[in-house]
């Protein structure tokens, strides 16, 4: 094991867990390693779930953030989805160990996803091109690389889930999505874009933008 951290693995890699919220999850490199960061996810939702709740995790990996948010109420119905069969592995191995039913969904954004729902939360990739190499040595040999790059701005897979998420959520349905240092101008224009008005950014412990949330205020009809 010393051995292994001396080359660079990861320790969450060596051990197979990683501490997020509330509980610790197994993961593997097949998903990405649950950051502090994306906690504020679960701050900035758990105060508006309720029950009967459609809440869907999207590009879920290990499944922290959509099975944190059901700990916060176990009376949500909860569906994880991701493009890769393995991270869907690892959070159907999570889900199992916390003794959570959730409906597992493969799918490239919402490519295999029909449903509309009341609360989804999703941490796509968004690190941008110039940064991407700079990344720790760790992170870049031993995380999926399509969990991180997000294009030369990082906006590449935001953009694509901000063109198509309005079809999946109810009235009022609200969404919830992590993203990048100095990202926050460019995903505004985003918004504007698909005509979605009534957003707030949340700022982290470096008093930096790093979540949206917003309200769906666009026609659709459930």
């Amino acid at each position: 094991m010393v051995n292994r951290r001396a080359v660079g693995e990861p320790t969450s890699h060596i051990v197979r867990s990683r501490s997020f919220w509330k509980d610790d999850f197994y993961i593997d490199e097949t998903v990405l390693d649950p950051r502090p960061d994306s906690e504020m996810i679960i701050e900035v939702t758990r105060k508006h779930l309720f029950d009967g709740m459609k809440v869907l995790d999207l590009g879920c990996g290990s499944g922290c953030l959509g099975l944190s948010i059901h700990r916060e109420n176990p009376e949500i119905s909860l569906s994880l989805s991701d493009l890769s069969s393995k991270a869907l592995s690892v959070a159907k191995k999570n889900a199992l160990e916390l003794k959570i039913e959730c409906k597992f969904i493969h799918s490239s954004l919402f490519s295999n996803i029909n449903e509309k729902f009341d609360l989804i939360v999703a941490n796509l990739p968004y690190i941008e091109g110039h940064y991407f190499l700079n990344l720790q040595r760790e992170i870049i040999l031993h995380e999926p690389h399509e969990a991180l790059y997000g294009g030369i701005y990082g906006i590449d897979i935001i953009k694509l889930f901000l063109s198509e998420v309005g079809k999946h959520l109810k009235a009022k349905g609200k969404f919830v999505i992590e993203f990048g240092e100095g990202q926050d101008t460019l995903i505004k224009q985003e918004l504007s874009l698909f005509k979605f008005s009534n957003f707030n950014f949340h700022r982290d412990l470096n008093g930096i933008n790093r979540i949206l949330c917003v309200i769906n205020n666009t026609l659709n009809l459930d």
